[in-house]
């Protein structure tokens, strides 16, 4: 699901997940990964987490993160972004 955030106009995604503590762990990976400490690493690619919703009855929770593309056009627009794709997969922890 997408949307648009209203104080900004930015582009959201919503990705829904279970609310129960044994799905919880891709919350809190997020969430360090996001961690100011974590964030300035520049190996670290992880998409910023925004913000957590909870919504009421739905036993879900929904994390909110950017739209970085568009579901119309996955493929990739120049040589560059192929490289950098290759070379984030390949990346070897120092």
């Amino acid at each position: 699901m997408d949307a648009i955030r209203i104080s900004d106009g930015l582009r959201v995604f919503f990705k829904a997940i279970p609310a129960d503590p044994s799905h919880d762990y891709e919350r809190r990976v997020h969430k360090t990964l996001w961690s100011p400490q974590h964030r300035v690493d520049p190996r670290n690619h992880c998409v910023p987490l925004l913000d957590v919703l909870w919504p009421p009855n739905s036993g879900e929770m929904l994390l909110v993160i950017p739209l970085l593309r568009s579901f119309e056009d996955p493929k990739f627009d120049t040589v560059g972004e192929v490289i950098d794709f290759i070379d984030q997969l390949f990346e070897v922890r120092k």
